[in-house]
């Protein structure tokens, strides 16, 4: 389009939009046919780019103002005075640019010219310092020759390694911080490398300056040295305007009626809760915003670019357009969110008075999209499309008082709106890009010299697109405390393959677009999921036990308390069994028989009789309550109940029947047993379970585990947890003897760890939560330990590892107990690691699937879904859930999948990260929050055993955070607040904390979160209503909050600034702070710290988290320089 309109301009053609209409101006005979030809054609391009570009039009005059001792500042630059105050040497907002000069230069003109510039624009000799009169930060004009600037000039010429030299002196200088109070806020250096060669460099603060002003400084600066190499003095016309008077006129129309159509707008565009792009990270997100960056280079391809460039004239849009939306079709894709909002740069110089000037004009557009992921590309396209023009429109209003405007609660973790800017390059402003070939001024030849070193990074991610001859360059700037380089890359891969797609079908919805690699696909569909285990096809348990049996007669198979069975025993009374229910009952395969016994050798028995009569058991627990029993056995329509009356009329009976095997009727197909787990309408679901299905697991984990004959295993769970099914199969079929523990037993933990060492026990699952009442020190034979269905606490396993394998196992019923496992062989955990849940069983596919159904990329969090011959056969009379969450296979036909509800994400390794259930990820205050994550970092805390956080629903109908921990010590709230506001974002801190002696269980071992006790006032961390000061410390930051905030009463619970705080006060509350309590604490720290009684807390305890400080440390030691091809556009 650029190229377009040089050739218009080249031939004398004028076009602009005059309402709505493209009119055009050219001599005679410009326009030739084929140049008319294709206007036509472009008609609608044209318009839309020019809409997209700077309007001058419909602006009061900008006035100078009156001499005054001090300014106002604009909005953007109090934003950046705020955001110094946090450390005095934070650099992220230094702009250093270098330039390698070729040729002879006479310095003392080049002096001259700089010197020049800098009394022909205020702004270069600015300050900015509290006018205490004004109780304001203001901006004081310094005459030129108090200004302070100075040109360094160095001579390197002599020196052998010169460039190291000059490079080594150019990257401190990049880093060293501005004093925004004393100035000079420009610097420049001149380092000689050689006669005729040269490094200018130069460094500007961005509160006075932008990428837009570097290039002006440069081109004046270049003008003027010319000027004063051939006389005295530069012609040039006085600046009718300085910054300070566009800060003035800027609040005046803020405060007048003249921007008002302006911010309505742009309060229509956020109205309603405000979406957070929760682009998942591979690492934590930081507490404290950090700043810490690097930046890489793609390209995208001239096939891509020519395709957009059809598809932009296709639908009258411009290449921004295009790229937008294919960005919220990525974004997307990853995240299922379609309301996202994206940031994007402009000039900020839609005044004519403003073209030439220096100073920090530029702008920032809050692009919210929100769309259908069923809708097709061509719709998306135009929604960006209206939202682009829109926003152009309306871009005179400053993105930092739409910010104000909209009250967005503070989150110093992440930026305001958004966190994810988007730059298309313009190439004519871009001095950079015409000068790295090089031009030449008054035999001077200029070219960008770039700084070595690594960037800062504003936001997450700044992705900035060039379009060239080649193809489309992409400069990706992105935060290294969050994203790897292997992330960034496949993030570009992802967008590039998705435009190659999107170009070639636009009119696809946006779901159906294919952006992984057959590579990827590949490694997700076929090498994480080759685990192939051959076994016996038509098999069943019993058969499988029978032939395990007849190896091993004599040995003892199965032990409670006093008693024990051998595998001859345990096969004959099972045989018998078998022939009672065949004899009493006409047993046919898949009836139902309900086994109603307490947990013992005889429910052993029981379980084996029923499938050697060809049988299907359903485990009913004991403890149950009756109404929950009789619904199960009616749902179950069960064709007999073994209890304890039918075992003792078996019994009876016994010698009435053979020892030997009945004849098997049941096969592989045949159902083995159908377990009941809760439903989401109130009433338990029963879970079907083949024999090929089970056996499946079984003989997958024998393989994996390694378990031979003789092994002791235990088992512990419910007959009613799917579990104990595992628990007894491993250890029978792989010829081991299995402990049964009893209820007295697990319920005193010495005992069960007495008897785990007394029985030489070697492998036992057991609840995450169990194992916090043992002494793990104390399990001396304990060669394996199995946990799952919770993530267990690191520290124990970390304990256990030291002494034997711990295996994470995952699986839902309705895959037969068991998925995936990941064993962490002895000594080889340190406790830091969050631990998988592991790689697929034998036979088994996992898939981790976005809301559509499609492949995710790995590292990001999905649905996890599960196939193979493990799979359930459904829903006990439950059709229509059957249909709802086993689902057709997309990657095999014919097969199904299982939706597990839960989500999880591949490492490049192929294996599987557990990342929580969707319904356990909330909303709070627009962020997606995943209830773990905060229940790890309370577990982090010396002081907390146990911990579980739940989004629960107040009376005021808002969603709170609520944290119920188990510890020994009596561990308020406020401390627990401030140990996770140094570990977490603001939102993600809990608003109350319940401390309880234990947490409640279920009977299957895992917490009962319903018989969790609502929170009170007294839980809350900062309470709401009026609380009296209790000691000195709270009665003297009472005095400073209400001289600082001007209200009468505080109670010290109060939120700092919900009683009308800002940047400002909190500014000035630290100051007043460190002079009461004779301290030093940094400004982040209040930021997390925002009330009385917190902070009254850490003062007594001279605890204050120094956030800020580990923030500049970050920051200095990875900001080394910037590169000024990105510095154009920083915002």
């Amino acid at each position: 389009m650029k190229q377009f309109l040089k050739t218009l301009r080249n031939a004398g053609v004028l076009i602009k939009v005059v309402e709505g209409e493209l009119k055009l101006t050219a001599p005679k005979g410009a326009l030739t046919p084929e140049l008319l030809q294709e206007l036509k054609a472009r008609k609608a391009e044209l318009m839309a780019y020019l809409a997209e570009q700077d309007s001058q039009a419909g602006f009061n005059a900008i006035a100078p103002v009156g001499a005054q001792a001090s300014y106002a500042l604009s909005p953007s630059q109090y934003r950046l005075w705020v955001l110094s105050q946090l450390e005095d040497a934070l650099v992220a907002y230094n702009m250093p640019a270098a330039k390698r000069l070729t040729g002879p230069l006479d310095v003392a003109s080049f002096e001259k010219a700089l010197h020049a510039v800098v009394a022909r624009h205020e702004i270069l000799r600015t300050v900015f310092r509290k006018d205490e009169q004004l109780d304001d930060v203001r901006q004081f004009v310094l005459a030129p020759e108090a200004s302070g600037f100075a040109l360094t000039y160095t001579d390197l010429s002599n020196d052998a390694n010169a460039e190291a030299t000059a490079r080594a002196y150019v990257e401190a200088e990049a880093i060293r911080p501005f004093d925004l109070s004393a100035g000079p806020l420009f610097r420049a250096a001149l380092l000689r490398l050689g006669p005729d060669e040269l490094v200018f460099f130069f460094n500007m603060h961005h509160i006075i300056s932008d990428g837009w002003s570097m290039k002006v400084l440069t081109n004046e600066l270049l003008r003027f040295y010319q000027q004063f190499r051939q006389g005295p003095a530069p012609a040039a016309e006085p600046l009718r305007i300085q910054y300070k008077d566009f800060a003035a006129w800027q609040r005046t129309e803020l405060a007048g009626q003249g921007l008002q159509n302006h911010r309505a707008y742009w309060l229509e565009q956020m109205q309603g809760e405000l979406p957070v792009l929760e682009l998942q990270h591979e690492k934590a997100r930081p507490a404290v915003k950090t700043y810490n960056g690097e930046m890489v280079q793609f390209r995208l391809s001239p096939q891509v670019q020519a395709g957009l460039k059809k598809l932009n004239e296709t639908y009258g849009g411009t290449a921004f357009m295009g790229i937008m939306a294919a960005l919220n079709t990525l974004f997307y894709r990853y995240t299922g969110q379609e309301d996202i909002v994206l940031g994007s740069p402009i000039a900020g110089r839609e005044h004519a008075d403003l073209e030439n000037q220096i100073g920090f004009y530029i702008n920032t557009l809050a692009l919210r999209t929100q769309f259908s992921g069923a809708g097709s590309f061509a719709q998306l396209y135009e929604q960006v499309k209206t939202n682009l023009l829109g926003a152009y429109k309306h871009q005179l209003y400053p993105f930092d008082q739409l910010v104000d405007d909209l009250g967005v609660k503070r989150d110093i973790s992440r930026s305001p709106l958004f966190d994810v800017m988007v730059v298309m390059q313009n190439t004519d402003l871009n001095f950079d890009a015409k000068e790295e070939a090089g031009q030449t001024v008054s035999d001077l030849r200029i070219a960008t010299w770039k700084l070595g070193g690594r960037l800062v990074s504003k936001y997450d991610m700044t992705l900035a697109f060039t379009e060239g001859a080649q193809g489309i360059d992409v400069s990706i700037q992105y935060n290294t405390d969050l994203f790897s380089p292997a992330y960034i890359q496949r993030f570009f891969d992802h967008f590039a393959q998705l435009l190659a797609h999107i170009v070639r079908a636009p009119e696809l919805p946006l779901h159906a677009f294919e952006y992984l690699s057959q590579e990827e696909i590949h490694r997700q569909t076929i090498r994480y999921n080759a685990n192939h285990l051959p076994t016996p096809e038509q098999a069943t348990l019993h058969q499988l036990f029978a032939q395990r049996a007849a190896t091993l007669l004599p040995e003892r198979a199965v032990v409670y308390e006093d008693r024990a069975l051998t595998y001859q025993q345990l096969d004959e009374l099972s045989n018998q069994l078998a022939g009672y229910l065949i004899d009493q009952y006409q047993l046919k395969p898949n009836d139902r028989v309900g086994i109603k016994l307490e947990r013992n050798e005889w429910y052993v028995v029981a379980v084996l009789a029923t499938l050697k009569a060809g049988g299907a058991f359903v485990p009913i627990d004991l403890a149950y309550p009756e109404e929950r029993i009789s619904y199960m056995q009616r749902n179950s329509e069960l064709t007999v109940l073994l209890n304890d009356t039918e075992l003792a009329d078996f019994r009876e009976q016994q010698n009435n029947y053979s020892t030997l095997a009945p004849a098997p009727v049941a096969t592989s197909q045949d159902l083995a047993y159908v377990i009941y787990t809760s439903g989401s309408t109130g009433e338990p679901k029963g879970v079907m379970i083949e024999h090929r299905a089970i056996v499946n697991t079984v003989l997958s984990e024998i393989d994996s585990l390694e378990m031979q004959p003789g092994i002791r295993g235990m088992q512990f769970m419910s007959s009613s947890f799917d579990v104990s099914v595992w628990e007894m199969f491993t250890i029978l079929l792989a010829g081991g003897e299995l402990h049964i523990a009893s209820d007295a037993l697990k319920k005193d933990a010495a005992a069960y760890t007495q008897y785990l060492n007394d029985h030489r026990i070697d492998i036992a699952a057991m609840p995450p939560v169990y194992l916090q009442l043992l002494d793990i020190d104390q399990l001396h034979h304990l060669r394996q330990l199995v946990t799952g269905g919770e993530e267990t606490n690191r520290k124990l396993i970390q304990a256990f590892n030291q002494q034997g394998d711990y295996i994470n196992a995952y699986g839902p019923t309705e895959a037969s107990v068991v998925a995936t496992t990941h064993i962490i062989k002895k000594g080889t955990y340190d406790g830091a690691a969050k631990i998988p849940i592991g790689k697929p069983l034998s036979n088994m596919q996992l898939y981790v699937l976005d809301q559509r159904g499609n492949l995710l990329p790995e590292g990001l969090v999905g649905q996890l879904y599960i196939g193979g011959p493990g799979l359930s056969r459904g829903y006990l009379n439950r059709p229509d859930l059957t249909a709802e969450r086993f689902i057709a296979s997309p990657f095999e036909p014919g097969a199904l999948l299982y939706d597990t509800g839960d989500l999880a994400r591949w490492t490049p390794e192929g294996t599987l990260v557990f990342a929580g259930r969707k319904d356990d990820q909330v909303k709070i205050r627009g962020h997606r929050v995943e209830l773990r994550e905060i229940e790890n970092a309370l577990l982090a805390s010396p002081d907390v055993r146990e911990a579980v956080v739940l989004a629960r629903d107040m009376a005021d109908h808002t969603k709170e955070l609520v944290a119920y921990f188990v510890s020994e010590q009596a561990a308020p709230g406020p401390q627990l607040k401030a140990h996770l506001a140094q570990r977490l974002p603001a939102y993600m801190v809990p608003a109350y904390f319940v401390q309880l002696e234990r947490l409640p269980l279920t009977s299957n071992g895992k917490i009962n979160k319903l018989t969790l006790p609502a929170p009170t006032a007294e839980h809350a961390a900062g309470k709401t209503e009026y609380v009296a000061p209790a000691n000195e410390i709270e009665e003297t930051l009472v005095h400073i909050w209400k001289e600082l905030l001007g209200k009468d009463q505080i109670s010290t619970s109060a939120n700092f600034f919900d009683l009308g705080g800002n940047s400002i006060k909190i500014i000035k509350l630290n100051q007043l702070i460190n002079a009461a309590f004779a301290k030093n604490y940094k400004i982040a720290t209040l930021f997390n710290v925002v009330t009385i009684k917190d902070q009254a807390a850490f003062i007594s305890q001279d605890t204050m988290p120094d956030t800020d400080a580990g923030l500049a440390e970050q920051i200095e030691e990875s900001v080394q320089s910037l590169d000024e091809s990105l510095a154009l556009f920083n915002s």
